[in-house]
């Protein structure tokens, strides 16, 4: 699956990371963590995915990530060429867009379970929808008075790399605010209704 916003196309899927993961056949992972500390992951089944999923593969894969890059060199210094297709991908770009939708994932992932509460009331629905939209804004878009934040994951990454942002961050954020609201045209109109959802009734 690749995300596409205009010409852009971000490359952050769970099949590349399946086949990054795939191609790191070294074994340096002992009782659920690798020699790094980090998480042993279990490859699955590449497929078309949903946010909630498609959220665990960018945080898996953001978690691992140099030692991912160091296993796939290693296999193509020994001339494995699917090893070395997959290290001429996973450049400085790709790195970003991985740390930069780990972020966005969490924020979305956040508002899916929400909406998959059995007794969401009408009113926390456009509650949290609005505070979603707001969250995107203020972390990848600024306002005219703030600049944005980037996350936590992506400012660590951007701090430490000294790369700059990449304008696919602004973009992308945008698209996926439209997309929000194109999901839920009617979202205010949901919210009149509240009058009738007994979970709006006074206690006394």
């Amino acid at each position: 699956m690749r995300i596409q916003y205009g010409n852009l196309q971000l490359v952050a899927t769970q099949e590349v990371a399946t086949q990054v993961a795939t191609s790191c056949r070294t074994s340096k992972s002992v009782a659920g963590t690798n020699f790094n500390g980090e998480p042993q992951l279990k490859v699955l089944k590449s497929c078309d995915t949903r946010w909630l999923s498609f959220s665990s593969a960018v945080n898996n894969l953001h978690q691992i990530m140099n030692s991912v890059l160091a296993a796939i060199n290693d296999d193509a210094m020994e001339g494995d060429k699917q090893a070395e297709f997959l290290l001429d991908q996973l450049d400085q770009e790709f790195i970003s867009t991985t740390m930069f939708l780990a972020d966005l994932a969490n924020i979305l992932k956040k508002l899916i379970n929400i909406f998959q509460l059995e007794n969401l009331s009408i009113s926390n629905f456009i509650f949290h929808l609005n505070n979603t939209i707001k969250e995107i804004t203020s972390e990848f878009i600024g306002y005219e008075e703030a600049l944005p934040n980037y996350g936590v994951i992506f400012k660590n990454y951007l701090d430490e790399s000294g790369n700059s942002v990449p304008s696919f961050v602004k973009e992308y954020s945008l698209a996926i605010i439209d997309a929000i609201k194109n999901r839920f045209p009617e979202s205010e109109l949901y919210f009149s209704f509240k009058i009738f959802d007994p979970k709006e009734l006074p206690d006394n």
